[in-house]
């Protein structure tokens, strides 16, 4: 992190990456590995070996920064990926296996990431994996997209290579869920992978026309000029929705093969929230009153509940909040300082809260 944020910016030495290359150099064990605290959650802790995942992961941000001292915890990570693939370590050591020189490899392992691809289904909620950040779910999957497309785009020789990694720009186009991908990490190489590609693709805005159509009736209909910017307005689309199910189809044309020379964000709001019947997370809510007056105190009770048999890392919960509900400050905070949750924040009438980890059937 410390390596990226020197590039942008002059308030970022990187003296600090370099001191911690070193440090992770110096300490590699006889096997080849490192030590860290293993520990069962919320349990004092002990070295070990750390798990094959972290181990990935250090080789491939010792590689990114430089590192030359890699040959036998880079093999150690070939090994266990050998032993037991899985797309989010394949994609780490195609970064690092290019950034080492290693050609053969690298080429071996983006071949195989696009045999194995990762996909997106409910198995992502039930993998014993998790990537290095605790990532699961969506952003285990966002991560491992966007590292996979950063190994394509460090191959410029190869002309192929840019379309693969447009492939998976279009699969991180598609996970974006309101604006942000499931957690802070994910969003970080989200962001670098899409940094990058652009920095690439040559590409220019075409002439064309936008639809939206609401229940098949056309809403709105205009033509946008090559090369300009445009905000089409929408009138309200209100008196074309009905109970039940709704169909809103937008249709761009005069693309003519370029990727992503369009904007689209959509934001609703449901009186039924949005569920995930894959998520092991389960969350309940339940307010005092259903009705208050001005200055009336009401208690909202919020349970979060792990029903995996095993901890989940990086849990988010979001609670929407009705109009002109002021939480109460202190309370929030004792959230925290009595170990309710690792952080809170609110913020778009949400109240937010984030656990660093949930253990087995926690509640």
């Amino acid at each position: 992190a410390m390596k990226e944020m020197s590039r942008a910016t002059t308030l970022v030495s990187g003296s600090g990456a370099d001191e911690a290359r070193q440090w992770l150099e110096t300490h590699v064990q006889e096997n080849g590995t490192w030590l860290g605290p293993k520990y069962r959650y919320n349990q004092p802790g002990y070295l070990a070996e750390i798990s094959p995942v972290k181990h990935a992961y250090l080789v491939y941000a010792l590689a990114e920064t430089g590192s030359t001292r890699l040959e036998q915890p880079y093999q150690r990570a070939l090994t266990q990926l050998d032993s037991s693939w899985s797309s989010y370590r394949g994609a780490l050591l195609a970064n690092a296996a290019f950034s080492l020189g290693d050609t053969l490899t690298y080429q071996r392992l983006i071949q195989e990431l696009k045999l194995r691809p990762l996909e997106r289904s409910r198995d992502l909620y039930y993998l014993q994996e998790q990537s290095a950040m605790g990532g699961w779910g969506n952003s285990y999957y966002v991560e491992t997209k966007a590292l996979h497309c950063l190994a394509l785009l460090k191959n410029r020789d190869d002309p192929t290579a840019l379309a693969q990694a447009r492939d998976r720009i279009v699969d991180l186009s598609q996970a974006r869920q309101l604006n942000y991908y499931y957690s802070s990490h994910a969003s970080v190489l989200a962001m670098q992978a899409l940094s990058e590609y652009f920095g690439q693709e040559e590409y220019s805005r075409t002439g064309g026309e936008f639809r939206l159509a609401v229940n098949d009736s056309l809403l709105v209909q205009v033509a946008y000029e090559e090369g300009k910017n445009s905000r089409p307005k929408v009138e309200s689309m209100a008196p074309l929705l009905t109970q039940g199910k709704n169909t809103v189809q937008v249709d761009f044309d005069g693309m003519e093969g370029n990727l992503i020379q369009h904007q689209l964000d959509v934001t609703y709001h449901s009186l039924t929230p949005e569920s995930n019947d894959y998520s092991p997370i389960a969350l309940e809510t339940n307010w005092s009153h259903s009705q208050v007056s001005l200055n009336q105190i009401a208690t909202l009770t919020v349970k979060i509940i792990n029903t995996q048999s095993r901890t989940s890392g990086m849990v988010v919960a979001e609670v929407g909040l009705p109009s002109g509900v002021q939480l109460a400050p202190w309370r929030l905070k004792e959230l925290v300082d009595e170990a309710q949750a690792d952080f809170v924040e609110v913020f778009d009438g949400r109240l937010v809260l984030y656990y660093v980890a949930l253990g087995a059937g926690e509640e």
